[in-house]
């Protein structure tokens, strides 16, 4: 059978262990793991048979020829406390997920995406231009969204939640290829507002950045300028602020627009409706009563379909077994129901949602 020394990298690093942990784990040497890392020593079987089962991949993981799409590195939405193991970790079970996503799509149609790439500097926009523009494109009502990851779906942008990595939000996916389409991919343990604060944040990227060759040090801004005016249109949101408002009307109007309290007051700031000085009592009420880590009036989060479609045709069109699903994807048993059969079970989205997708067979 043969090797991908990639694939043993990806692998490893998903489970969180240095070479010498993986080593240890499979009783072979930290040399051979090295060496099959770097590509000069072709494996024995049975070392590759220690190593997937010390990291609880099949065989065949180790097999695959295929790269994992580059990602993204200047779009990570992290916290300092994200340290380089751990975002070695997510990089590898981030590759992983685009590989199955790429498995998946391989028997199914996918809508055509809708996300227009947009150049500030050429097109003299803002980032608030460019939101009021996928706004309209994508023709959305007036007020919320209701259904943000609905919405971004339904415009050929897949979501995936993935649980696990402590300090991360989200990052975006896009490189043109046909069978991967723009993905963004949002932390499963975060409360509903600010997965759809990231969600918005990553369509920023997705418009502004990633068909750029080079980003610039302004990029995270201007992904949060677009977030903002995407889910907070300025010249509907602002009547809704007063020189006044206090955490209770914040807290109102955060069931309202589905978007977080702190989120609300930024831009009741940037609007210029409240005083810097408000703006800093606000900002430390909401540290007083702890609403830094979680705020009241928590809503539902919304959660993807399109993933959960792609499974779906395999499983009831074309007979696939968990078992099955696994040997597609490389996983096994534990990470295809951790990641792909529970989400059948997963719930709707909220009432005034975008229209659920409906996967055919590819013909």
């Amino acid at each position: 059978m043969p090797f991908n020394p990639r694939m043993l990298i990806i692998a490893r690093e998903s489970r969180r262990m240095t070479q010498k942990a993986l080593a240890e784990a499979s009783q072979t040497t930290q040399a051979s793991v090295s060496r099959a890392e770097a590509g000069v020593h072709q494996p024995t079987p049975e070392s590759v048979d220690a190593w997937a089962k010390a990291l609880r991949y099949p065989g065949v993981f180790f097999a695959r020829q295929t790269e994992a799409p580059p990602l993204p590195m200047p779009f990570w939405r992290k916290q300092k406390k994200l340290g380089k193991i751990p975002q070695k970790e997510l990089e590898g079970n981030l590759a992983i997920r685009c590989l199955n996503i790429q498995a998946l799509a391989r028997s199914v149609e996918l809508p055509e995406h809708d996300v227009p790439e947009i150049d500030l500097d050429n097109a003299k926009m803002s980032a608030s231009d460019a939101a009021r523009y996928v706004r309209t494109r994508w023709q959305v009502p007036v007020g919320p969204i209701a259904d943000l990851v609905g919405l971004l779906e339904h415009n050929g942008i897949l979501v995936m939640m993935l649980p696990g990595t402590e300090g991360f939000q989200g990052v975006s996916v896009h490189d043109g290829r046909a069978d991967l389409p723009p993905t963004v991919f949002i932390s499963a343990d975060d409360p509903a507002d600010r997965n759809r604060w990231t969600a918005a944040h990553e369509l920023g990227h997705l418009v502004l950045h990633h068909h750029l060759r080079k980003v610039t040090e302004w990029s995270e801004d201007d992904a949060n300028e677009f977030a903002a005016e995407f889910l907070m249109p300025a010249h509907e949101i602002r009547h809704h602020f007063s020189w006044r408002s206090g955490l209770a009307d914040f807290a109102q109007l955060k069931l309202h627009w589905r978007v977080s309290m702190a989120s609300l007051i930024r831009r009741a700031r940037d609007l210029k409706v409240i005083s810097d000085g408000h703006f800093v009592n606000l900002q430390r009420q909401l540290s007083r009563e702890g609403y830094r880590r979680r705020e009241p009036n928590a809503f539902e989060p919304e959660h993807p379909a399109t993933i959960r479609e792609m499974v779906r045709v395999h499983v009831e069109d074309l007979s696939f077994t968990a078992s099955e699903l696994g040997t597609l994807l490389a996983l096994d048993l534990e990470d295809v129901r951790r990641f792909f059969w529970d989400d059948l079970q997963a719930k709707d989205a909220p009432d005034g949602g975008a229209p659920k997708p409906r996967l055919r067979l590819v013909e």
